[in-house]
């Protein structure tokens, strides 16, 4: 299974056409044999080729919503079509139905966003590489424009993920994708990792790879990797190694969220009921450091008011001069 991301488009007409009709030159010619597998609420859905009234009902749908956006018709770059490829290889179609293509594409749809704005999922038959077309709006639901930064690596690392889920084979450069941090977050928020989880006690401790090696030896389990497949075996198992990393990555985000509930230095002080006597000692002290601060603020105050010692010293000289002169007057000068 692979999964990528095409171009941002500027026309919903010419690519809701494509869809039902194939590309322009190819028309009549043969049948695309379009089946729609998903779609959301908010836009009328054609019921096959044939129905030009409600294509063009259709059309008007994506193209009021993409109206609401605030930079709509101001930037003539601005592009409002999103378009996701989904392809599966003759090996996966031997481990699909229709229920489970729809529940694959569906799964996408949510992990990519696409389910907060129109979208309409369909499949061509006119062709051996089953693939299924994602159309949507990027003008979204709530009047906020679809994120499309690094948009094609991460429909390539969901399309890896799923892959993985499902147990589709990887192919081309999928192996390595898969040991990216980007893979393992996704895959560790998937259920059938927390079931492989709890499915083993080991799996359930270990932190990473070289942990888990370390407990096999301890309980001589036999243990060994393939660096070429990317899978490990152990306990009469072989795993993928993205699975593996997707299980470690939750025991230590569970690992991680209980040290952080655990009180620690004075926050446990602070939970825990002190004795009556520690009370009255703490009432002692925070009372000694209040009349500290008093006397600290009368001690400045009282600086303030203090004359300076110049001063202080012209008041004492004016005060000679003054004697003299009484003494002066007094004999008569």
């Amino acid at each position: 299974m692979l999964a990528k991301a095409n171009q941002s488009g500027k026309g919903f007409s010419g690519k809701i056409d494509y869809l039902y009709d194939g590309k322009l030159e190819d028309r009549r010619a043969i049948e695309k044999g379009t089946k729609v597998i998903s779609h959301s609420d908010n836009i009328r859905v054609p019921n096959g080729a044939d129905d030009k009234l409600t294509r063009s009902l259709l059309k008007e749908d994506f193209i009021e919503q993409a109206k609401q956006h605030k930079d709509y018709g101001k930037d003539k770059n601005s592009a409002y079509v999103g378009e996701h490829i989904l392809s599966f290889t003759a090996d996966d179609r031997k481990k699909l139905d229709p229920e489970k293509l729809k529940a694959i594409t569906d799964e996408y749809i949510k992990m990519a966003g696409i389910d907060k704005t129109q979208y309409l999922a369909v499949t061509h038959h006119d062709t051996e590489n089953l693939h299924v077309h994602i159309l949507f709006n990027r003008a979204m639901n709530d009047g906020t424009k679809y994120k499309a930064w690094k948009e094609q690596n991460k429909t390539l690392e969901r399309g890896v993920a799923l892959a993985l889920e499902h147990g589709f084979k990887l192919v081309k450069n999928q192996k390595e994708v898969a040991q990216s941090k980007e893979v393992i977050q996704l895959r560790s928020e998937m259920q059938d990792v927390k079931d492989l989880r709890s499915s083993n006690e080991l799996l359930g401790k270990a932190r990473n790879l070289l942990h888990l090696e370390k407990m096999c030896e301890a309980k001589k389990i036999p243990f060994s990797k393939d660096e070429l497949q990317k899978t490990v075996n152990f306990d009469g198992k072989t795993y993928q190694e993205a699975d593996l990393k997707a299980c470690f990555l939750l025991n230590r985000n569970e690992n991680d969220t209980s040290a952080e509930k655990q009180p620690v230095g004075n926050k446990e002080k602070k939970d825990v009921a002190l004795p009556k006597s520690h009370a009255i000692e703490d009432q002692k002290s925070e009372d000694l450091n209040l009349k500290k601060q008093v006397n600290a603020r009368e001690d400045d105050f009282n600086k303030r008011l203090k004359p300076k010692k110049s001063q202080a010293g012209h008041k004492i000289k004016v005060s000679k001069i003054e004697r003299t002169k009484e003494k002066e007057l007094d004999r008569g000068i």
